[in-house]
């Protein structure tokens, strides 16, 4: 839409998207995408499957065995208000049967583990079935719902690589005093910081990666770029490739998905290599 919708007005959308989403979701499909087995555990309401999400999202290569579905329970849903001038965006939440999920749903498979958007004490149930394998976390809004938990979980020595953007670092960090060069010495191998239009940045204990964004035209949709970026840097990590080459494919895989209208449509194989 045009304009952010006021107080007892109407404001009218030029078009609409409707699909499964959140970031766990967005993650798993984008893995999928990538010719990668992805194994969504998440917890829903019997509405998601009525309304033939669930099958959707088996369409769309996503292994849904340990989607938990909540009966009687109000599903998760995001309304995501997105501007055609700037493609700036405003997110409604309702966290719904998300907000019961717990560590004990998750199953001791995968090469990686990844939580999305996730209150950090999930991560801390986990400890005995994620411990030892290879983890990373994306806290998203919990940096401002809770902090002080997402940082116990991101110190807890459980997490092997931290996604956040410049806002989120910085609110993680002036609630709890920790520094970047603090974080890397609790376990963390690696903190990398999306910057959008920016490109991207990567800390180690040793370096410090940057990348600049590929050029590209007027963006459709950033909902779901930062999962998108998620899922290319994981799966370039356990192939083999360096930090720096990771880098440079999740910014091209995020900038590719911007190009595509809805919060799941993720970029395929070929669909980021062209941005790279």
């Amino acid at each position: 839409m045009n304009s952010y919708p006021q107080e007892d007005t109407t404001s009218f959308a030029k078009r609409a998207w409707i699909g499964p989403g959140g970031a766990a979701t967005n993650y798993a499909v984008a893995i999928a995408r990538l010719n990668h087995r992805a194994i969504l555990v998440a917890r829903t309401s019997d509405d998601f499957v009525r309304l033939g999400l669930m099958e959707d999202l088996r369409r769309m290569g996503v292994d849904t065995s340990y989607i938990h579905v909540a009966k009687g329970e109000p599903p998760g849903i995001v309304v995501v208000i997105v501007s055609p001038n700037n493609s700036s965006r405003t997110m409604i939440t309702v966290r719904g049967a998300n907000e019961g999920l717990t560590g004990s749903l998750i199953p001791g498979l995968g090469d990686i583990v990844h939580f999305a958007s996730v209150k950090g004490r999930v991560i801390l149930e986990a400890s005995r079935i994620i411990e030892n394998r290879l983890t990373s976390y994306d806290p998203g809004g919990e940096v401002y719902r809770n902090p002080g938990e997402v940082m116990k979980a991101v110190t807890s020595g459980l997490v092997n690589i931290l996604f956040v953007n410049d806002k989120e670092l910085d609110e993680l960090m002036k609630n709890t005093g920790y520094t970047i060069s603090d974080i890397l010495q609790t376990g963390i191998e690696t903190i990398v910081i999306k910057k959008g239009k920016g490109g991207a940045r990567a800390y180690t204990r040793n370096n410090e990666y940057e990348v600049d964004p590929p050029t590209v035209p007027k963006p459709v949709d950033v909902t779901g770029a930062g999962d998108a970026f998620d899922a290319a840097f994981n799966v370039c990590i356990i192939g083999g490739c360096d930090v720096l080459e990771s880098l440079k494919f999740a910014v091209a895989a995020g900038a590719a998905k911007v190009l595509k209208k809805g919060s799941s449509n993720m970029p395929d194989l070929h669909e980021i290599l062209r941005m790279a």
